[in-house]
C-alpha cells in the first residue's frame, strides 16, 4: 500500500509540470526554538513580548497577524546579538504600529516567533545550560518535554529524582524526590529549585514508595497538556509499588489525580513506562509493567539479566474519567510475543515502538531484540521490523565480541518528522556511543550518530559527560534536540543534531485583544481549525481546491458529508510521508471548511513546494462505498 501510495502522490505533483517556489535544504533542522512566550498588554502600546530562547540566534523574526483574517500586519526582526536574539530569556516591544501604516486600534492579533540559526552544526553539540545546581541529579531517571504548540508550557522540560540525595558535580545542592520543572536551555524554572520543584509532589509521599529502586521513575506529557507520573518498583520492595498519577502543565498541588493506585495492584504492575493518546473520549493510557518477581534495575548482573524477567504491554480506555481508575487493562503484546519490553513509544499513525532491556548474553540465547516495531491495529500485534542485535555501534568488550552490541537499551524517543528513533544505551564507557540512532520507517542504523561523541567541522572530540553505565532515559524537544538524564554523569543535558542551518517557529499562547485592553489566550484553530458551513445537507462526499493556492500565511479547504461519516483530512509530501493531520473525527452531514496554515503535527513549519491533501470519509450507514480523494496545493513560505 505504501508503495502504491508514493507512486500516486509523485504522478500528481509531476503532473504539474515545473513549480518555482522557494525551498529548504534536505538537511536544514529546527533545533533552535522560542518558548515560554508571554504577552503584556494592559491597553497602551508598545505591546511586551518576552519568549525564552535554547540558544543564540542568528535573527528572529516576529509575525503578527490579525484574527481570525491570519493576514500579517507587523514584522519585526531582531539581529543577531541583539536583545531578544540572545539565549535565556528576551523581551521585545511591539509598539502598535502596522506595516502598511497606521496602528492597531481594534481587533485582536496572534503572535509568532520564528528563531533562525543560520551556522547550525555538523556534528551534536551540548547546548544545555550546563551549571550547577541548575542541571545537577543525583539520580534523575526519567525526561520528557512538552511539545504542544499553543501551551503556556511549550519547551518545558521534566525531570524525576527517583532516590534523593547530591550530586558530586561542582555546585551541586541536594536533590529531593520528585519532579522537576527545567526550561528548554536546562535551567531551573524561576532559577530556583523551590521553584523549579513541582507543588504537586507534597501530593504523594514518593519516599514510601519503591524504596530500594527509587520514585518517581519516570515521566511522560499527553495530548491534553497534562503530565503523568510513574512508579517502578524493585525486587527488593516488599510490597512492591506501582501506579501512575497525573497533574497539569505545571504539576500544581490540586491538580493531582491518582490514575493507577500506587499500593493496590490488583489491575496493574510496576510501570517501567507509560504513554498517553488520543484526548476526551479517546484518552487511552498505554504502559509497560513488570511482572515478575525481580524487577530491579540496579540488581543488574550479566548472568542473569538486567534484573527485569518478565513484562507485558497494556492500554487502559481512560477516556474522560478523573480519578482512580479501576477497570482493566488490555495486554496489548503478552510477555510471550516480547519477554523484557521497558520502554514505549507510538507516531501519529499509531505504530508502537519498542526497547528491551536484555543484558547482552541473554538477548544472544533468547533472541531478545533491543529495538522493535510493532503494527498493533489488528486482533494480534504484527512486528513491522526490528534491529539485529549487532546493528550498533562498538559496545564493550564482552558484547563486541558477541556481536551483540544492540542490547542493554533502557530509554526510548522518536523524532518524528525527521524519522528517527533514539535509544539509550546502559553500561557503555566513554567515549562509546550511548544514544543510538535508527530509521523509524525501516530501522535502519544511523550511522552518523553519536551522542557522546562531538564531531563539529572534522573535530571529534568527547561530550561533556559522555560516560553512558547508568543512562535512565532519552527524550527529543519540539525542535528535534535530544534530552538525555544518566546518573553517572549525575545531570540533564540536551543536545543539538548535526542537521546544519535550521529554524523554528513557535506560536504564541497568548494574543492581543486591543477592543478590550488586555491578553486573551490564542483562539483554538490559529493552526488548524475546522468550521461547519451550515445550508442544506449536501447530496454527495466532496472535497473542493483549497483557496488560496499556493498560499503563504494560510489555506481554506471546504468538504461535504452527505451522511454522518468518520473523516480523515491529512496533508501529505511527494513521497508520501504524513506531514499534518487536520481532521481525524466523527462529523454529522453537512459542509464544513478547515485552515491549514503550513505547520506539521507538531506544529513546526514546513519547507515550501509541493503538497497533497487526502480525504477519506465513511458513512456511518453503512450503505455508501468509502469515499477517497486527493489533491494537490502549493506553500511558499
Amino acid at each position: 500500500m505504501k508503495k502504491n501510495l508514493t507512486v500516486l502522490f509523485l504522478a500528481l505533483a509531476l503532473g504539474m509540470g515545473t513549480i518555482h517556489a522557494k525551498t529548504n535544504d534536505a538537511t536544514s533542522s529546527m533545533n533552535i526554538y522560542a518558548s515560554s512566550i508571554t504577552v503584556d498588554f494592559s491597553g497602551t502600546f508598545p505591546a511586551i513580548i518576552s519568549y525564552n530562547l535554547n540558544q543564540n540566534a542568528s535573527s528572529v523574526v516576529i509575525t503578527i497577524k490579525d484574527y481570525p483574517g491570519q493576514n500579517t500586519v507587523k514584522t519585526i526582526t531582531v539581529s543577531s546579538g541583539a536583545n531578544g536574539a540572545l539565549v535565556g530569556f528576551n523581551d521585545v516591544n511591539w509598539d502598535g504600529t502596522l506595516d502598511a501604516g497606521g496602528s492597531a486600534t481594534s481587533g485582536v492579533f496572534t503572535v509568532e516567533i520564528d528563531a533562525y540559526d543560520d551556522a547550525g552544526s555538523d556534528g551534536f553539540e551540548m547546548i544545555s545550560y550546563d551549571q550547577g545546581p541548575d542541571s545537577w541529579y543525583w539520580s534523575s531517571s526519567g525526561v520528557a518535554s512538552n511539545t504542544r504548540q499553543g501551551s503556556p508550557e511549550f519547551g518545558t522540560t521534566y525531570v524525576t529524582e527517583r532516590t534523593g540525595g547530591t550530586s558530586s558535580n561542582a555546585g551541586g545542592i541536594e536533590t529531593p524526590r520528585g519532579l522537576y520543572l527545567h526550561d528548554s536551555f536546562g535551567r531551573y524554572r524561576g532559577f530556583q529549585q523551590n521553584i523549579a520543584i513541582a507543588e504537586g509532589n507534597s501530593v504523594i509521599d514518593w519516599s514510601a514508595l519503591a524504596t530500594d529502586e527509587g520514585s518517581p521513575w519516570g515521566v511522560t506529557v499527553g495530548p491534553d497538556d497534562r503530565v503523568y507520573v510513574f512508579v517502578l518498583a524493585s525486587n527488593r520492595d516488599d510490597p512492591k509499588h506501582g501506579g501512575i498519577a497525573v497533574g497539569d502543565a505545571v504539576w500544581s498541588t490540586g491538580s493531582i489525580e491518582t490514575i493507577l493506585d500506587f499500593s493496590d495492584l490488583s489491575n496493574h504492575n510496576p510501570i517501567s513506562d507509560a504513554i498517553v493518546v488520543g484526548l476526551g473520549a479517546d484518552r487511552v493510557l498505554y504502559t509497560v509493567e513488570q511482572t515478575s518477581d525481580r524487577t530491579g534495575a540496579d540488581n543488574d548482573s550479566a548472568t542473569d539479566g538486567d534484573g527485569f524477567d518478565t513484562s507485558e504491554i497494556k492500554r487502559y480506555a481512560l477516556g474522560e474519567s478523573s480519578g482512580l481508575f479501576t477497570g482493566a487493562g488490555e495486554v496489548v503484546i503478552p510477555t510471550s510475543t516480547m519477554k523484557n519490553a521497558f520502554r514505549i513509544e507510538m507516531d501519529t499513525a499509531g505504530f508502537l515502538y519498542v526497547v528491551q532491556t536484555s543484558y547482552d548474553s541473554l538477548a544472544v540465547a533468547d533472541n531478545i531484540f533491543g529495538l522493535s516495531k510493532w503494527d498493533i491495529s489488528g486482533a494480534s500485534p504484527v512486528e513491522v521490523w526490528h534491529v539485529d542485535l549487532d546493528a550498533a555501534p562498538d559496545h564493550n568488550d564482552v558484547a563486541n565480541a558477541m556481536n551483540a552490541r544492540a542490547t542493554r537499551f533502557n530509554g526510548l524517543a522518536l523524532d518524528q518528522s525527521r524519522g528517527r528513533v533514539y535509544v539509550s544505551r546502559k553500561a557503555t564507557a566513554r567515549p562509546l556511543h550511548n544514544v543510538i540512532g535508527y530509521d523509524m520507517e525501516t530501522g535502519a542504523f544511523w550511522d552518523s550518530f553519536a551522542a557522546s561523541e562531538s564531531v563539529v567541522g572534522g573535530v571529534i572530540g568527547d561530550l561533556p559527560g559522555g560516560g553512558g553505565f547508568s543512562i535512565r532515559d532519552v527524550a527529543v524537544d519540539a525542535a528535534g534536540n535530544v534530552l538525555v538524564v544518566n546518573s553517572s554523569f549525575e545531570a540533564l543535558r540536551a543536545y543539538s543534531p548535526p542537521d546544519g542551518a535550521n529554524n523554528f517557529n513557535s506560536f504564541s499562547p497568548w494574543a492581543i485583544d486591543v477592543d478590550n485592553n488586555t491578553v486573551v489566550p490564542t483562539p483554538d484553530g490559529v493552526v488548524t481549525s475546522v468550521e461547519e458551513l451550515g445550508g442544506e445537507i449536501p447530496q454527495q462526499y466532496a472535497i473542493s481546491q483549497n483557496y488560496p493556492n499556493p498560499f503563504n500565511a494560510g489555506t481554506v479547504i471546504e468538504y461535504s458529508l452527505p451522511n454522518a461519516s468518520s473523516v480523515s483530512i491529512v496533508i501529505y509530501d511527494i513521497q508520501g510521508r504524513e506531514v499534518a493531520s487536520l481532521v481525524q473525527s466523527v462529523q454529522a452531514a453537512g459542509s464544513y471548511r478547515v485552515r491549514w496554515t503550513g505547520t506539521n503535527n507538531y506544529g513546526r513549519g514546513v519547507a515550501s513546494g509541493v503538497y497533497l491533501y487526502k480525504m477519506t470519509a465513511v458513512s456511518g450507514d453503512g450503505n455508501s462505498q468509502p469515499f477517497n480523494l486527493t489533491k494537490r496545493l502549493i506553500y511558499f513560505k
